[in-house]
């Protein structure tokens, strides 16, 4: 994998997680279900299966244990750091971390600069707030 294909891939891990996170904290855990996406949960998409465990109430020392397991068949170096954000997020998003919380874990991977990061963060925060307000 280049550069290129996992900072989009960070990139789209990042928003979702970050979307999933204030939804989760407004909202409950439970309001995630019908944005999980089905397919990359049947294929054990630790993102998308963590978050399944999450919403059925499954405790953060078994997730922690079942996402690792996921993560310690993946044999690409970058794959695997990737999967371990996701994992990061999954844990993060069960225990209702403050959003920015979860910003800066994310963060804590890659070479951004903290500024950007928070920069993207606020996009993503105001964007939901806007379409919430509209939806009320």
């Amino acid at each position: 994998m280049n550069e290129i294909n996992f900072m989009e891939e960070y990139n789209t891990i990042f928003e979702r997680s970050l979307i999933f996170s204030i939804i989760s904290r407004s909202m409950g855990l439970i309001s995630l279900e019908n944005l999980l996406d089905k397919n990359k949960y049947n294929q054990r998409d630790v993102f998308e299966f963590g978050i399944r465990l999450a919403m059925d109430g499954r405790g953060p020392e078994l997730i922690d244990k079942i996402l690792t397991n996921l993560i310690n068949l993946e044999m690409d170096k970058d794959r695997k750091i990737l999967k371990n954000i996701q994992k990061d997020a999954v844990l993060s998003i069960q225990q209702c971390n403050p959003p920015e919380e979860l910003m800066w874990i994310l963060n804590s991977y890659v070479s951004i600069d903290l500024d950007e990061a928070t920069e993207k963060y606020n996009e993503i925060k105001n964007s939901f707030q806007k379409d919430f307000q509209m939806n009320s």
